[in-house]
């Protein structure tokens, strides 16, 4: 039987630290292909070749994304947890580091290991997707944040929509607004441009109550309902 070791990462926006769990040899590398290269390099000097790797790092949107490519690319196993589950698994521990963080990715991977699986990068589509959501979702939020301002100015300061304060509120929700359309125009394009994610989107929005917005949440997050 080939022997496992599991390799924990922190990932910052310029920085990776890792954890190889066996040899509890520790690391930072640049968050980059060419630090990537050099990761491995030191890794392959505290492994057998005959041991299998998986590399377990925490969801941390856009930082993650060169990684991923990169074990893709080299056809190396990983698996993105959330942050949440595992601080729940591994309970409260004192210390809060780069370094410390690697590792306990390092001993949540290891303690779940008959339960995390390999995954897989998710289609150029699918994460543009994912992004554009996300930038729909901060201006949604942007206007509903200014529409409650205008109606507590009104209510407290006793403003009309002619003072320049409501004004002002006023021209960047509309201007939200528009850029939200110019978002979701964007999505269809994408649909429409892949008949697998457009075929899986007509099926979603068959359901009644399924719009554009939750069936595209539904396809990017369920990677294709793959998950």
């Amino acid at each position: 039987m080939k022997k496992k070791d599991y390799v924990g990462i922190d990932i910052s926006k310029e920085k990776v630290d890792i954890r190889l769990f066996l040899s509890k040899m520790d690391g930072k590398f640049d968050n980059k292909p060419s630090g990537f290269k050099k990761m491995r390099s030191l890794i392959e000097k505290h492994v057998d070749k005959d041991t299998d790797l998986l590399f377990c790092f925490e969801h941390t949107g856009l930082y993650a994304v060169p990684l991923q490519v990169y074990l893709e690319k080299e056809n190396l196993a990983y698996h993105m947890v959330s942050g949440l589950q595992v601080k729940r698994s591994l309970g409260i521990q004192r210390g809060k580091n780069d370094r410390v963080d690697a590792r306990r990715l390092a001993e949540y991977a290891q303690s779940h290991r008959e339960e995390i699986k390999p995954q897989t990068l998710q289609s150029p589509h699918l994460i543009r997707l994912k992004y554009l959501l996300s930038m729909r979702s901060r201006l949604v939020r942007q206007k509903a944040g200014f529409t409650a301002s205008i109606k507590d100015y009104k209510k407290c300061l006793a403003l009309t929509n002619t003072d320049v304060m409501i004004h002002v509120q006023q021209e960047m929700i509309n201007v939200s607004a528009k850029q939200v359309v110019k978002l979701e125009k964007e999505i269809r394009g994408i649909m429409a441009s892949d008949t697998k994610i457009q075929s899986l989107f007509n099926l979603a929005t068959s359901v009644k109550g399924i719009g554009l917005i939750t069936a595209t949440y539904m396809i990017v997050l369920t990677n294709c309902f793959r998950v």
